[in-house]
């Protein structure tokens, strides 16, 4: 059930409109899920139901994963879109337009149609992704804001909004990003539904001063910090299992060969039940972790 809470691959472009940090695939998610089914399978014999469902963890990471990937959508169509037409065939399954209404307002309106559009990254979707921002990613005060019209990934509605700011420099003089989700994934049934709030800084604590040196990207490291709420809903609000999810120590994301999280703890606890606590561990290259429940603690590899 953890596979990794959001698989980070960040990759960066300047371009004439705004810098975008390319791909980050923030792999908490996944690694979270596959761990989280894993350890429940050594626990049945608690009695504790909420402790016997492992919804909220299963949800959280898939509404976390899908608003992570609205950032590669908005890099590809900024692009041009090779990354997003019709999969092998490269027949063209999205339609890309660049809006600018004013000075520093600008818009990219990407319309994928009514019918599932296969992607490059083995997706399908349909519906219209937005995005609007008003300068260059590495300029202080420069907002991004992904928006969505009957939009679909998978099968899987996508609805709210994502904001990135730009706050400028830190008390350590690294640049550093306010990300704002809030958001709502309605599941292929059409009933079934997770709201998803998520508020996060993402601090660039290394390599941003060799951006353009190639290979420049190899020196970077990201540190996360912040926390996600949200209920699962069963077709009945009142039904819905409210979770928490905090980022008890900064995660902190470098290149080793590829990039991987090689540090940091978060901890997703349902309303009523025990906390599932991931330890990426002290900055290794190992794609070693644990996770802890119910006192418990268990190896895996991401």
């Amino acid at each position: 059930m953890f596979e990794i809470f959001e698989t980070l691959i960040f990759t960066i472009r300047l371009t004439n409109k705004f810098y975008s940090m390319k791909k980050l695939v923030l792999g908490f998610s996944a690694v979270f899920l596959g761990a989280i089914l894993f350890v429940s399978c050594s626990n049945d014999e608690d009695e504790n139901p909420v402790d016997q469902d492992f919804t909220p963890s299963q949800d959280y990471s898939l509404a976390s994963d899908l608003f992570e990937s609205t950032q590669s959508t908005a890099d590809d169509a900024e692009q041009g879109g090779k990354n997003i037409n019709g999969g092998r065939s490269g027949a063209p399954c999205a339609t890309i337009d660049f809006d600018t209404t004013g000075p520093n307002d600008y818009h990219i309106i990407v319309d994928f149609g009514d019918s599932n559009c296969l992607g490059g990254d083995g997706k399908v979707r349909r519906g219209i992704f937005r995005v609007s921002y008003n300068g260059r990613y590495v300029d202080k005060g420069t907002k991004i804001t992904h928006s969505f019209e009957n939009y679909f990934v998978n099968n899987h509605q996508i609805k709210g909004t994502k904001e990135i700011e730009n706050m400028g420099l830190d008390q350590n003089q690294d640049p550093y990003f306010v990300i704002t989700v809030n958001g709502t994934i309605i599941k292929p049934n059409g009933t079934d539904s997770v709201i998803f709030n998520s508020n996060r800084i993402r601090t660039w604590i290394a390599g941003d001063s060799t951006v353009g040196v190639v290979p420049w990207f190899f020196d970077d490291v990201y540190q996360i910090t912040g926390n996600g709420t949200g209920v699962v809903e069963t077709g009945v609000a009142s039904n819905g299992i409210p979770y928490e999810v905090v980022i008890t120590k900064a995660v902190i994301v470098k290149f080793c060969i590829l990039p991987f999280i090689v540090e940091g703890t978060i901890q997703l606890t349902p309303q009523g039940g025990s906390p599932r606590i991931l330890d990426y561990g002290e900055g290794a290259c190992d794609r070693k972790a644990t996770v802890t429940f119910m006192g418990r603690t268990y190896n895996i590899f991401i």
